[in-house]
């Protein structure tokens, strides 16, 4: 969890943030501002999860933040920091979905509690939103990532006498998956014989839709071991525990043996989960439980399709086309559905995150239609005609704008929109990791993307008080630019960004 603490008082902002140990709440304090619009510029460019803010700061209060940010993502928790006077302003909170608040002065012990209790609150808000179709459409799409790297991964040569190195297969998704701060939790179950495997996942996933609704588990089999790992929840697991070693299996002669070990984020996981299945020959993967895709440890096949893949990426048109008549005719004889599907995921997934990011969420649902086919030589014929449709595309498409510069046109078509922020663009349009998508635009544009947004709200402001030259036009042009119905708002950072207020600017300009 990411955290910002918003105070005009230097010296409460200094003594929340040393206090307390936010380690043990597994809480990242991402920084802290000074006054309402400073804060408003960090949550568009961080986002962080909990925001603990003072009521009565300049620029904008912690009232109207809270309004503000409450329109661009309801995910927020805000933490309210008030004196005894300011209460009526904390019940106004309250309208908002503010549920957590403090009365200053307060100790360690009230400030610990009360994160806490917003974390917790967190974690519940996101268990119970994963069954929307939207959620489920980027679950099935993370799980074809998951897949693809499971399939990449087992056939990885050591890096050196002791250690595998899978880095490069995860360097297309980190748009799309966070691989380095969220934690993650992997359980094993040994001595699962296949007869049983049907009925031990069933049990599991009974137990997952009741306690864990809104965590992924991502599941595989091999070689009489169950495993699944999953996003920590960030709660208590004795009771995952406590069910997983009451299993009994049923006319086995081995009982089975639970182990359940934690990880600080995904690469490490995977890390370890690919080290210990790569030597088998199948390897077994569900998201449910009940549909086991079967990944075949085909080596020299796969080792093939992997040099024309990434023949696929040459920046040389004739190389490209040369590999895509190539790609055709190495899928044009295979017979075995598993390994024919298996080729279908990692192809797709690969060329689609390497060409045209944003197509990504159109390459997931080509590829669940593409997995409804049983029939081997219709498969490869839907494949084939599929990846020339997209390599056509991309060679045809030599202008390809930067992420950056369709954040800005995206920017540019919506500036009126008070809502308008970055994780409404990755979300909405992009369909990547708002993260992600922060740091590549500021490594694009050496901006970030708040002070870019500011900038172009106001200068697009000055055009159009030009254009109506009236002081009474000034609320009008506050709503035309995105800072909605709050001309004081427009006026704060129309003078920082100019050095005078709108209604200065104007008169400048009569005076000219």
């Amino acid at each position: 969890m990411k955290l910002l603490i918003a105070d005009d008082e230097k010296i409460i902002r200094e003594t929340i943030s040393s206090i307390i140990d936010l380690a043990s709440l597994d809480i990242q304090l991402i920084g802290t501002a000074s006054n309402g619009i400073e804060a408003y510029n960090i949550i568009l460019d961080e986002y962080p999860d909990i925001v603990l803010t003072d009521i009565k700061m300049p620029g904008l209060t912690g009232l109207e933040l809270i309004d503000r940010i409450k329109r661009i993502n309801q995910d927020t928790e805000f933490i309210i920091l008030s004196g005894y006077d300011e209460f009526k302003y904390a019940q106004e909170a309250m309208r908002y979905g503010v549920k957590n608040y403090l009365l200053k002065p307060c100790n360690e012990l009230q400030i610990m509690e009360c994160l806490q209790d917003t974390v917790n609150s967190l974690v519940k808000k996101r268990s119970s939103r994963q069954g929307t179709p939207d959620n489920t459409l980027i679950r099935y799409f993370e799980s074809n990532i998951i897949l693809t790297i499971i399939s990449a991964g087992i056939f990885v040569d050591k890096a050196s006498l002791h250690a595998f190195d899978f880095s490069n297969i995860y360097d297309p998704y980190h748009i799309y998956l966070d691989f380095y701060s969220e934690p993650y939790e992997l359980c094993f179950l040994y001595f699962v014989e296949q007869r049983s495997l049907s009925a031990v996942t069933n049990k599991i996933m009974a137990f997952h839709r009741s306690q864990y609704s809104g965590t992924v588990f991502n599941i595989i089999y091999v070689n009489n071991t169950l495993l699944f790992f999953y996003k920590s929840p960030g709660m208590d697991t004795a009771d995952l525990d406590n069910f997983m070693n009451g299993l009994c299996p049923q006319n086995h002669t081995v009982s089975f043996q639970y182990e359940r070990k934690e990880f600080n984020n995904l690469e490490l996981l995977l890390n370890t989960v690919l080290a210990k299945i790569k030597r088998y020959e199948m390897v077994y993967y569900s998201v449910d439980g009940n549909n086991f895709i079967h990944i075949c440890n085909f080596k020299n096949i796969l080792q093939e399709f992997d040099q024309c893949i990434l023949q696929l990426k040459s920046p040389d048109p004739g190389t490209v086309r040369n590999a895509l008549s190539y790609f055709k005719q190495l899928v044009e004889p295979i017979t075995d559905l598993n390994l024919l599907k298996q080729i279908v995921s990692s192809s797709i997934m690969q060329l689609a995150a390497f060409y045209t990011p944003a197509t990504m969420m159109s390459a997931s649902d080509k590829l669940y239609q593409l997995n409804q086919i049983t029939n081997c030589r219709k498969l490869s014929k839907a494949l084939s005609r599929h990846l020339e449709e997209i390599i056509e595309e991309h060679l045809s498409n030599s202008t390809a704008l930067k992420l950056s510069e369709q954040v800005k046109k995206i920017v540019a078509e919506h500036l009126e929109d008070p809502n308008l922020s970055l994780k409404w663009i990755a979300e909405n349009y992009l369909y990547m990791n708002v993260d992600y998508l922060s740091k590549k635009f500021l490594s694009e544009t050496g901006d970030k993307f708040s002070g870019y947004l500011t900038h172009q709200r106001i200068k697009r402001s000055k055009l159009l008080l030009k254009q109506y030259n009236s002081v009474d036009k000034i609320k009008m042009i506050a709503e035309l630019v995105g800072c909605g119905n709050n001309p004081q708002y427009f006026s704060h950072i129309f003078k920082k960004e100019t050095g005078m207020s709108p209604s200065c600017y104007i008169k400048s300009i009569q005076e000219e």
